[in-house]
Order: C-alpha cells, then sequence, then structure tokens
C-alpha cells in the first residue's frame, strides 16, 4: 500500500484532520526536545547511528555495526549461565552452573534488557 493511498484513505474515510509522516529516527527527538543529536537503533541483529543537526539527518555520516539485541541477548543468558543464582522452594540458594536442569528462557532475558538496558539523556 503506497503511501499516497494511505493518506487518501485515513483522510476520506476516518475523516482524519492532518497527518504527518516522519523519519523514524527523528522520532526520539521530539519526544525528548532536541533538534540535534546522536541516533542509535540497536535493531535484534544490527545497529544503526544517524546524527541528526538541527532536525535534519545526515545521511551520509551514517553507520551500521552487525552488533545488536541479538548480540546483547546472548551476552545476558551466558552472564546469567555464569555468575547466576536460583533459589528453590526450600529456599536454598544454588548456583545456575550447578543446576543443569535449569533453564533460561527468552522471555526472562528479554524482561532483564527492557527493565536494564534503557539508555537516554
Amino acid at each position: 500500500m503506497n503511501v499516497p493511498f494511505k493518506t487518501q484513505l485515513w483522510i476520506l474515510l476516518l475523516q482524519v484532520l492532518s497527518i504527518l509522516y516522519a523519519p523514524s529516527h527523528l522520532m526520539p527527538l521530539f519526544t525528548l526536545g532536541l533538534r540535534t543529536a546522536l541516533v542509535l537503533d540497536a535493531g535484534f541483529s544490527e545497529s544503526t547511528l544517524v546524527p541528526v543537526y538541527e532536525g535534519v539527518p545526515i545521511l551520509k555520516a551514517w553507520q551500521a555495526q552487525p552488533l545488536a539485541s541479538e548480540a546483547v541477548h546472548g551476552e545476558i543468558a551466558s552472564l546469567l549461565r555464569e555468575r547466576g543464582t536460583v533459589r528453590t522452594r526450600g529456599e536454598e540458594v544454588h548456583r545456575l552452573k550447578e543446576k543443569k536442569s535449569v533453564e533460561i528462557s527468552d522471555r526472562v532475558v528479554e524482561d532483564i534488557k527492557a527493565r536494564l538496558c534503557f539508555v537516554t539523556r
């Protein structure tokens, strides 16, 4: 579905008064009230860095690296396996290294990333 068609659909059928299409790398700046910044977008398999000056992305200077959330996910899981502890119902504390039957779920690692790996101003 192309952008002009989507715009017409929103305006005619849903009676939207106005629509703003903004580049995704500018959106974090809007929420923080900034006009100039380095915007780091860490995806699952790739991170991109886009400098923005006075609200204009400098596209010639953008960079991408294959180091992103997937690598952070693996590192957190590895650290949990090496150094983590688990408390059993009997209130005994065991190291995860010793408990081979304990599996670290992706959901737990995602929760840790969401709570502890957010960086802002």
